[in-house]
This record gives C-alpha cells, structure tokens and sequence, in this order.
C-alpha cells in the first residue's frame, strides 16, 4: 500500500509538472512571435525614419539591430520548436521573406538613398503596400500556427495532468 500510495503521489506531481512546463514553453512562444514581429515593425519604421533623413547614423543603427534580432528570432523558433513542421515551415517562409522580398526591397530603398533620395521615396512609395500586405499576411499565418502549437500542446498537457491525477487517486 506504501509504494502505491508514493507511486500515485508521484504520478501526481508529475501532471501537475507538465502542465507547468506546457504553460512556460506556450509563454516564450509568444514572446518569441511578439519579438518577430515588433521587429518587422522596427525595421519598417527605420526605413521610414531614413526616407525622412538619410544621414541618420541612429536608425541605421537601429534598424540593423532590429534586423540581427530579427534573424536570431527566427534562428531559435526553428531550433526550438523543431518538432512542430507547420510552425517551421511557417518561420521558414518568414526566413526567406526577411531574406528575398523584404531584404531586396529594403536594399533598393537604401542603394536609392545613397544615390537619390527623392527616388528612393518614390521607389518606397510604389511599393510598400504590396511588401506590407505580404509581411502582414506571413505575421497573420505565424500567429496562428503559434496558436495551433500552443492548443496542442495545452490538450496534450491536460491529458497527462489526468493521467497524473487519476494514478494519484490510485
């Protein structure tokens, strides 16, 4: 009777344990997607600062930084959350939207800006609803594979919590 009873508090305190890991690792997930998109937006702000005044040394600096975070966000939701495909195949087309779309658009704004900023206003202002578009909708399809891995894993958490409870019953 002593080891069922130690065998079922254990199983007990192990729900309960999984559970609060599930809660944590569902915090830094959105931590992290709120980390990629704030700096999505810090770096379109920048570009937008810059058009404003091309010589500023701080949002040069800013947006270089937002865009270094940016990619280790992205780095480390591959890293991990590697056992979920659809929310890395997700970040993957956030990572490659940074690099393609969103790094050739910002490269021409900067090269005109260096040579012309009234180009590079105009060249910004033709095509920055169809990049905003696209970054929103890649944003919009992150939050919901966040919300589809944290569902997930919130279900599979309270089944063992049960299974936990019920052996401590036992």
């Amino acid at each position: 009777p002593g080891v069922l009873l130690l065998l079922g508090a254990g199983l007990a305190f192990w729900g309960i344990q999984q559970r609060a890991v599930t809660q944590q690792r569902n915090e830094h997930l959105d931590q992290l997607a709120q980390r990629i998109s704030a700096d999505f937006l810090q770096s379109r702000d920048c570009l937008r600062g810059l058009l404003l005044s091309p010589r500023n040394k701080l949002e040069r600096e800013r947006m270089a930084s937002a865009e270094e975070d940016l990619s280790k966000a992205l780095e480390e939701a591959q890293g991990k959350y590697a056992t979920h495909p659809d929310f890395l195949s997700v970040v993957r087309t956030l990572r490659d939207f940074l690099w393609e779309d969103h790094g050739r658009f910002q490269a021409k704004v900067m090269e005109h800006l260096e040579a012309n900023p009234a180009k590079a206003q105009e060249f910004y202002l033709q095509n920055v609803d169809p990049m905003a578009t696209l970054r929103d909708r890649h944003l919009r399809t992150l939050a919901q594979q966040v919300d589809a891995v944290q569902f997930a894993a919130t279900a599979e958490a309270r089944t063992l919590s049960r299974i936990g409870w019920l052996g401590g019953l036992l």
